[in-house]
């Protein structure tokens, strides 16, 4: 069986509920890349993100980093960011992410300027 990677950037509320939800599958090798140290800690540690899901007991499987290597191996890469900070992280992060990655952004509005994020990309 093949092992898909995934990498959810954001480990907000939105980013580890996906991520809970994927970890089961056996199938599926999932990421959450976070900026938040403590939310990093507690998910690999206690396998619980106290400050988002505190009530959530979460799958073993799921693993945090603050790496951004992580999306050089990434299949599929869901974007679980404010949608204004999407283009910009992109941007950013465009020499991490792995040619023929699949994007998906989860974020709801539009970027800055009242264009669309795929306008803006």
């Amino acid at each position: 069986m093949n092992t898909l990677n995934i990498c959810i950037a954001g480990a907000g509320t939105i980013g580890t509920a996906l991520g809970q939800v994927l970890a089961e599958k056996e199938s599926l090798h999932v990421s959450l890349l976070s900026v938040e140290d403590a939310v990093i800690e507690d998910i690999n540690l206690n396998h619980v993100n106290s400050l988002y899901f505190p009530q959530i007991r979460l799958d073993k499987r799921l693993k945090a980093t603050g790496d951004n290597s992580v999306l050089l191996t990434a299949d599929i890469i869901f974007l679980a960011i404010p949608s204004v900070a999407v283009v910009s992280y992109i941007r950013t992060l465009h020499d991490f992410i792995k040619p023929g990655a699949v994007l998906v952004n989860l974020a709801k509005g539009f970027g800055n300027g009242h264009q669309t994020i795929v306008e803006l990309l």
